[in-house]
């Protein structure tokens, strides 16, 4: 069985949020880049989305309280659900170390969308590999087997 220990540094090293290289492109001409320095906060849980953040370079830590502790890396894309569903952020992000971060606000991604459909495709694929994780954590944490 895995103990919470094992699951929270197992958590720490996944790549759910990473972005494919063809999207991380496509983000470009629709965001603009900034440096901030450590211990920014992008955004806050049930804060309104306002946009997706692409960490170009850098770590951010993502949490939630009392049950989600990790730091990600280069390529991540955050704020997808909530920019997506138009509603707010699941969770909260603060910069570790001084980042490169790309914004792209909401309106500018559904231009994108719009414009390039496929990239469409790209984000369902993210979101579809953080539902997966989310639901081997649930099992992980009930004492089960992992999920095939």
């Amino acid at each position: 069985m895995m103990t919470l220990g094992n699951m929270q540094d197992q958590l720490k090293h996944d790549e759910s949020f990473r972005a494919s290289p063809e999207l991380m492109d496509a983000l470009v001409p629709y965001g603009s880049a900034l440096n901030h320095p450590p211990h920014k906060v992008l955004f806050e849980r049930g804060q309104k989305a306002f946009g997706l953040f692409l960490l170009q370079s850098g770590k951010a830590r993502l949490s939630v309280p009392g049950a989600l502790d990790r730091s990600v890396g280069p390529g991540s894309l955050l704020g997808v659900p909530g920019t997506l569903s138009k509603g707010v952020y699941s969770l909260s992000a603060e910069l570790l170390e001084e980042s490169q971060v790309l914004f792209v606000p909401s309106e500018r991604v559904m231009a994108l969308l719009t414009e390039h459909p496929d990239i469409g495709f790209q984000l369902v694929q993210l979101l579809s590999r953080e539902i997966q994780e989310l639901r081997q954590r649930i099992v992980q944490l009930n004492g089960k087997e992992q999920l095939p």
